[in-house]
């Protein structure tokens, strides 16, 4: 009479090596599988068939294996979710979906990206105020934590924008002070001062930045317009927030700007570490009609 080998998992594992290897690949390919059809499907109609045939042709070979090892595979299953789970990556909590970041003499200028934006800031030439002097060159960076969507579909969050409208472009003034923040705003609607994805990308590109639109493992940067390693700038990126930090030492303080459209519901649009006496401005082109900020100082 044969009798059961014993140690159980472990032992069916060692003794079956490559069936181990391929439950193993297949839950792990099939979790970014269905989180990149979601996304895709709306963008390219191809995604549900070549979705479908990945996971017609996984899912056969899984319920065979399920068939011959039903108990262990099970189990195994089991105890590859609980060892994912602690590590499950959480959205980006911020309103933007990307920024970037362009420095010239000190001064810096943040441009916001957003989940279905259309419009894009007006090209720049990052000239500071008369209250600042430009003595340096150019650096900038860039990171795109999530995607700008197809703009098939509106944001939950935020009123969807009306494409009939022109397109305001709003700019927040901040210079940091020991005792708080001096913040004034403009804004700009005239026709044709925005741009379009393509040519913001085109804009970007001509600094060194080349942005796509999608989630970027990791940021970029740029020194003079030509791409840099991170270490030659004085700019850091939080890929899971957005958080920018400018690296300039000193006293430091957290600058958060929020944004809303009837002055009860607010979204964090930016949130930057800035030192005491660093002056900067925020960008953010959109069609929601009118717009209200406002900023908070805190210790990073």
């Amino acid at each position: 009479m044969k009798t059961k080998p014993v140690g159980g998992l472990l032992s069916w594992a060692n003794a079956h090596p490559l069936t181990t290897s391929l439950i193993t690949l297949l839950f792990f390919a099939t979790v970014p599988l269905a989180i990149g059809a979601s996304e895709k499907v709306a963008e390219n109609p191809y995604a549900w068939a070549i979705g479908g045939v990945l996971v017609f042709g996984l899912g056969g070979w899984w319920m065979l294996a399920l068939w011959r090892h039903s108990k262990n595979v099970i189990t195994l299953l089991l105890i590859t979710a609980m060892m994912a789970a602690p590590v499950k990556q959480s959205k980006a909590a911020m309103l933007g979906v990307g920024v970037i970041v362009i420095c010239v003499g000190g001064y810096c200028v943040y441009k916001v990206v957003k989940v279905c934006q259309k419009k894009f800031p007006p090209k720049d030439t990052n000239a500071p105020p008369e209250s600042f002097t430009a003595a340096g060159g150019e650096y900038g960076g860039a990171t795109e934590y999530s995607s700008i969507g197809s703009c098939l579909l509106p944001p939950d969050f935020v009123p969807h924008e009306d494409l009939t409208q022109n397109p305001t472009t709003f700019t927040i003034n901040v210079v940091v002070e020991p005792a708080g923040a001096a913040v004034s705003m403009s804004a700009n609607s005239d026709e044709g001062t925005t741009q379009t994805w393509e040519q913001f990308q085109a804009e970007m590109a001509s600094r060194g930045l080349f942005l796509t639109g999608r989630p970027a493992y990791l940021p970029q940067y740029e020194l003079g317009g030509i791409p840099c390693d991170p270490s030659m700038v004085p700019l850091e990126f939080d890929p899971l927030s957005g958080r920018v930090t400018q690296k300039t030492g000193g006293d430091m303080r957290r600058v958060t700007i929020e944004r809303s459209w009837d002055l009860t519901n607010w979204a964090p649009l930016l949130v930057t570490d800035v030192g005491v006496g660093s002056g900067f401005k925020v960008v953010d082109t959109t069609r929601e009609g009118q717009m209200f900020y406002r900023v908070q100082l805190s210790q990073p």
